[in-house]
């Protein structure tokens, strides 16, 4: 079994330099949890959660104005290709 049984085809992206408010807005616009940050060449260098914009921006007093997302994504993206065994992809998820 693959994981394309299972993954949502349909990712939010936002560029690296965009605003925490910009993106709040945007996730709640798309209806969704987290969001892809890319790059000027649309290459993926991050990830973020609306639970990162809680704890990361709204929780230390940081302005959502002003704090881009860059600044608060967690870098550490793991990719799979469609055809990723459901297993396997779990492994490197846990990893």
């Amino acid at each position: 079994m693959s994981i394309m049984e299972f993954c949502t085809m349909d990712v939010v992206t936002v560029q690296e330099k965009e605003n925490v408010q910009e993106v709040a807005r945007k996730m709640e616009k798309m209806n969704v949890g987290t969001v892809i940050v890319i790059d000027s060449k649309s290459a993926p260098i991050g990830i973020l959660t609306d639970r990162d914009i809680v704890v990361k921006v709204v929780s230390s007093g940081k302005d959502p104005k002003t704090t881009v997302m860059k600044d608060i994504m967690n870098p550490h993206v793991a990719t799979l290709r469609e055809d990723e065994g459901l297993m396997n992809a779990t492994r490197i998820m846990a990893e």
